[in-house]
């Protein structure tokens, strides 16, 4: 016998499970829609494309539970209906919840009282659904069969169209940015300017102005053409120079406030930017040192955007006294005033782009004095980096990378630029700013597409060295070291408002920076109490002593334990590790949060260090005076999409590979850097060192460099006469052991080639800019006393 006409053609249970499937993702992206939104309060762009993103395998994972459900309660009647709804309800719940699949943050604090009524009501709604379905699903035995045909392809259209619509939307993110191109630094350059009036004793000149020592202001030290007034310079645009902006700052010196005590015998001074005959900046200022803090600012052109300048406009800069020339006091006290930041530059809308495997978001983590024999990565018997352990495990590891230096600003200048610091010249406290014309790994990405943001901890990365450039967003304090602890809230929150763009975020965390600070549960497992008769700032005072000659036997030789007692060394290095475990943990929470936000299969992360920590392997402590092991060995992780898994690398790189190699990952090239991608083999090739704050025989900031080449080490001062010491770091790793006066020839043929190195590279050095009292008062109020890196 033939089946009746209206039995023929799917099952009803098909077309209930699709219409419970439809609603199952309705709700669960409308929950996340409002937990997004409102609970975490991110913004429009970022919510949508968070649902958006889900809408596939949300539909897909609704689908399932609903076909499966609606064929478990398919019969009305039977002796396990009640279970089979339990069981149908845990699994619609499980949809509703997101559980297991999608991240936490959308069920408001599951241990709270909110979180509880959240989840009572989720279950409640899962139950009641259920029920609905069992319903359904008997009434629908009971439809014909062109109407569940009917009913089944719309629901699967209504998926497919949802899916589909969802793909294109976050395809593109409909933003743009704004990428700022310097093409002409005119700080440094006095010969791009005609000078039409000047003092003869004064005439303008390149150096640096801090307006304010005020953090909060803007006041910070910039590059300058310092014009003592009266002065008046001219610049004519070229014809080349199309599309362009002028930027610049007026602003005094804080030496010219601090020279007057009362405020009548200051002049005002006028500064004035005039394009042809239009005035497009007028400034006064009447500096005194009881000014109003809000008047020791930069004036900034255009608000800091600048103003449009054409080909063969005429731009004038002025300084001048309002009401005559000063007496003679005055006008000596007035020289320190001009103008700050001069740059044409080029303002570009650029699109955001979205990232993918092929296209990936890069994080760039630098943990700052951080060496790589006490991570547990490199074999340390502590376990003070489980979670680098674990992203090496998914990447690669060069077990043998090194600093180009062992202190933060030419080293990390190195690893946003991939020069050398005889090359980049950021090396020392006089020469300390990153020049415009030298490209930056955040300008190339920010060029290619990338959303850029930074976080730096150690106030030596700043804005005011030209460390901001190419960052969209950055974010650092100038009066001291930042914990993770403080800075994570921030760091996290950046993920989540720009996780739905392709983004750069380079992180500058400095846990293991002195102080050594740590979490109370870190230093409680590695270190302990500190000894009571420990001062805070031991480390550092300890160091100054060593540096200053102290530590001498009577016979003349150099015991550092003279100085130092095993048990406050001993819990001085303690504290180290304990930092780095607080690190580590930093390292953790953005790792967590980019799996939370689903990233990680679009994501690179490299991590590594700026330079290590001495702790009194060659008689010294802290970094910055040497090149050795213990401060040039640093640990470097590579992982995420096209990156081999579990690899170990034994061949010796540098931390200034990592530009080129992010640049190439970014689809982008940055200089004239060697095209190097530490994803694919190296070239075996020499490592040279660099610290121009060096410690040699007794004589302070010093020009120390290194070079590392088969198995050897070479270290010698280009400052002060005598031997150099060879190492052969195959069977003497820590560097201990000089065998120079055995192998003479070899040591005497390693020193020539640093030298011809350096002075090769030196030439390719742009203009430097002299440090200013910005500088000078950042090194004191941080503890960086010159010696101190």
């Amino acid at each position: 016998m033939n089946p009746r006409p209206e039995q023929r053609g799917p099952p009803p249970w098909i077309a209930v499970g699709a219409w419970t499937g439809v609603a199952l993702a309705v709700v669960r992206l409308g929950l996340v829609y409002a937990m997004d939104h409102i609970g975490r309060g991110l913004d429009d762009a970022m919510t949508r494309w968070r649902v958006g993103e889900r809408v596939p395998w949300v539909l897909a994972w609704a689908l399932m539970t609903g076909w499966v459900g609606a064929w478990m309660l398919r019969a009305p009647h039977s002796a396990t209906r009640t279970m089979r709804v339990l069981v149908v309800a845990a699994a619609v719940g499980a949809v509703l919840a997101g559980w297991p699949f999608d991240d936490a943050f959308h069920i408001p604090g599951p241990g709270s009282m909110r979180g509880s009524v959240t989840l009572a009501l989720i279950a409640v709604a899962a139950l009641g659904i259920a029920l609905g379905i069992a319903f359904v699903s008997a009434r629908a035995a009971h439809t014909e069969r062109r109407a569940r045909v009917v009913s089944l392809a719309t629901a699967l259209v209504v998926c497919l169209a949802a899916g589909l619509a969802a793909r294109h939307a976050n395809a593109d993110p409909g933003e743009t940015m704004t990428v700022r191109v310097v093409e002409r630094d005119l700080t440094g350059d006095v010969g791009a300017w005609t000078v039409e009036r000047a003092r003869d004793s004064a005439p303008p000149r390149s150096g640096s102005l801090t307006a304010s020592l005020d953090v909060r202001s803007d006041g910070g030290e910039q590059p300058a053409l310092v014009m003592p007034p009266p002065c008046r310079v001219v610049h004519v645009v070229q014809p080349d120079e199309v599309g362009l902006r002028l930027r610049a700052a007026a602003g005094c010196d804080t030496a010219v406030p601090s020279a007057f005590a009362t405020r009548a015998a200051v002049p005002t001074i006028v500064f004035r930017i005039s394009i042809g005959d239009r005035v497009v900046l007028e400034h006064r200022r009447t500096p005194w040192s009881g000014e109003e803090t809000a008047a020791a600012v930069w004036a900034r052109l255009g608000d800091g955007d600048g103003v449009a300048v054409h080909p063969g406009d005429r731009v004038t800069l002025e300084t001048d006294f309002e009401g005559g020339e000063p007496d003679a006091a005055a006008l000596q006290a007035t020289t320190e005033v001009g103008f700050g930041g001069l740059a044409l530059e080029r303002h570009d809308e650029r699109p955001r782009t979205r990232a993918t495997q092929d296209a990936p978001n890069i994080v760039l983590v630098v943990m700052d004095t951080l060496r790589a024999d006490r991570t547990s990565l490199h074999g340390y018997a502590r376990p003070t980096t489980p979670v680098l352990d674990a992203l090496a495990a998914r990447g690669m590891t060069f077990e043998n990378a090194c600093a180009t230096s062992s202190w933060t600003w030419p080293s990390t200048t190195s690893i946003l630029t991939g020069l050398e610091p005889a090359a980049h010249g950021v090396i020392s406290d006089e020469r300390c700013y990153l020049a415009d014309e030298i490209e930056t790994l955040p300008e190339v990405l920010q060029r290619a597409g990338y959303t850029t943001g930074a976080f730096a901890c150690n106030p030596l990365i700043a804005p005011s060295r030209n460390f901001a450039s190419g960052f969209e967003k950055f974010e650092y304090t100038a009066e001291h070291f930042l914990t993770s602890e403080q800075v994570m809230p921030s760091i996290l929150g950046w993920l989540d408002a720009h996780a739905s763009v392709r983004f750069f975020l380079y992180l500058h965390l400095v846990d293991p920076h002195e102080l050594h600070r740590s979490r109370a549960t870190d230093r409680a497992r590695f270190a302990g109490p500190k000894p009571e008769d420990l001062s805070e700032h031991a480390l550092h005072e300890y160091s100054e002593r060593l540096l200053a000659g102290e530590g001498r036997a009577a016979d003349g030789s150099w015991d550092p334990r003279l100085v130092v007692s095993p048990e406050h060394l001993r819990w001085l290095s303690d504290a180290y590790d304990a930092a780095v475990a607080t690190g580590d943990h930093a390292l953790g929470c953005v790792l967590d949060r980019i799996d939370a936000l689903s990233l990680r299969d679009d994501t690179i992360v490299l991590f590594t260090s700026d330079h290590g920590e001495e702790l009194l392997e060659h008689g010294l402590l802290q970094h910055g005076q040497a090149l050795h092991t213990e401060l040039v060995h640093v640990p470097l992780v590579l992982a995420g999409p096209g990156v081999a898994s579990g690899v170990r690398v034994a061949e010796p790189v540098s931390n200034r590979h990592v530009a080129a190699t992010l640049a190439r990952i970014g689809g982008a090239r940055i200089g004239g850097i060697a095209d190097v991608d530490l994803r694919h083999a190296i070239a075996p090739a020499p490592l040279f060192l660099a610290t121009d704050s060096g410690w040699w025989n007794g004589s302070t900031d010093v020009s120390v460099r290194a070079l590392r080449e088969d198995g050897w080490s070479l270290h010698c001062c280009l400052d002060v006469d005598g031997p150099a010491r060879l190492y052969d770091i195959a069977r003497d790793p820590g560097e201990l052991t000089d065998l120079a006066p055995v192998h003479p020839d070899r040591a005497a043929a390693m020193r020539a080639r640093i030298v011809a190195h350096e002075r090769e590279l030196t030439t390719l050095r742009p203009r430097a800019v002299r440090a200013g009292s910005g500088t000078r008062e950042l090194l004191r109020a941080t503890g960086y006393a010159g010696d101190d890196r």
